[in-house]
């Protein structure tokens, strides 16, 4: 919220004017600054009135503390970690955004835990059980910053964490001649075509609804995504002219073999394991499915936009390296990226 303010101070013909206001984590802080020793301080008269606090972006270090120069951006609002016991209501009722409200101000979406695995933990050290019903906090989305150098105020980001885990493609087909297309365009777009895959349409269509607010779209860049020669890493010899797309004009997208293996972009320069630099699935992501490598650091695996050499397998980050999985393996995670406007 924002906060204005009308009125004097009593005995005063000073207007009230040096207000400022905070709004964290639903809260309204007010401070009222003024000069004298004694004296006292009558309100009436004084007109309050409040409006929408829109939310943009907040620069951070890796801590998530505010930091001007940070690596990191706060930036759109997305279920993470598994909400404290009791802090939603049982007869807590869904909101309009379809999530609920808990008991301290904050948004929270309730799932039905799907896990790939029985052993899997929460980051509160619980055990995640099939079939049970859970509350995650809505909370804002930490990206990496991996280029700023454009010279004209963007920023390439991408997710610090696997938000969700689906599918990259789950209508597909053999036809007559042995190969798979996606469902409805047999024989013309094969299954690992990225401009045509399901994973894309939920990034630039429910994601991108979803995560952030009007205010905070209008600074997402329309951005050509590179799916051509260059969306790979022509050194790994990993390369097949015909699965590659057209180029495509989205808000968010998904990273490429290219790009992860670019050292600048702090990931890995080869295919040796690096912990430091691992993927990370959030509790969200764990109890709607997805594959975790290393139970005890959450480590996964994410999509790439690059086709493999196959037409039902696509290129993915994994464990500090990459690898291959089939388009229909819904444990693989979802890395967003985007360009953003500072």
């Amino acid at each position: 919220m924002t906060l204005t303010t009308s009125g004097t101070i009593a005995g005063s013909k000073t207007p009230i004017e040096n207000i400022t206001t905070a709004a964290i984590s639903g809260t309204i802080t007010l401070t009222i600054q003024f000069s004298g020793t004694t004296g006292s301080i009558d309100l009436d008269g004084i007109s309050i009135s409040f409006s929408e606090y829109t939310a943009t972006y907040e620069r951070v270090d890796a801590e998530g503390n505010p930091d001007p120069n940070g690596d990191f951006i706060l930036f759109g609002y997305y279920p993470q970690t598994i909400a404290e016991e009791g802090v939603v209501d049982e007869n807590a009722v869904q909101q309009s955004n379809g999530y609920y409200l808990g008991n301290d101000g904050e948004y929270y979406a309730q799932v039905v835990a799907t896990p790939y695995n029985s052993n899997y933990i929460f980051s509160d050290e619980t055990a995640i059980v099939s079939g049970e019903t859970y509350y995650f906090k809505v909370e804002p989305i930490k990206w990496r910053i991996l280029d700023d150098a454009y010279g004209d105020g963007t920023a390439l980001i991408v997710s610090y964490i696997i938000i969700n885990s689906m599918a990259y493609q789950s209508k597909y087909v053999e036809a007559d001649d042995g190969r798979y297309y996606v469902t409805g365009y047999e024989g013309s777009i094969f299954a690992n075509n990225y401009e045509h895959s399901e994973v894309r349409k939920w990034l630039i269509n429910d994601f991108y609804d979803t995560a952030f607010t009007g205010t905070q779209q209008s600074l997402i860049n329309t951005t050509e995504v590179v799916n051509t020669d260059n969306s790979f890493d022509a050194s790994l010899g990993f390369h097949n002219d015909e699965y590659l797309c057209e180029n495509t004009f989205d808000k968010i997208f998904l990273l490429s073999l290219a790009n992860i293996h670019n050292a600048n972009y702090g990931y890995f320069e080869d295919t040796s394991y690096d912990a430091n630099k691992a993927i990370i699935a959030s509790d969200y992501a764990k109890v709607v499915g997805a594959y975790i490598y290393r139970e005890s650091t959450t480590i996964g695996s994410a999509w790439l936009r690059s086709p493999s050499d196959y037409d039902l397998d696509v290129i993915t980050a994994d464990v500090g390296s990459w690898g291959t999985y089939s388009i229909d393996d819904s444990s693989i995670g979802v890395l967003p990226a985007l360009q953003i406007q500072l």
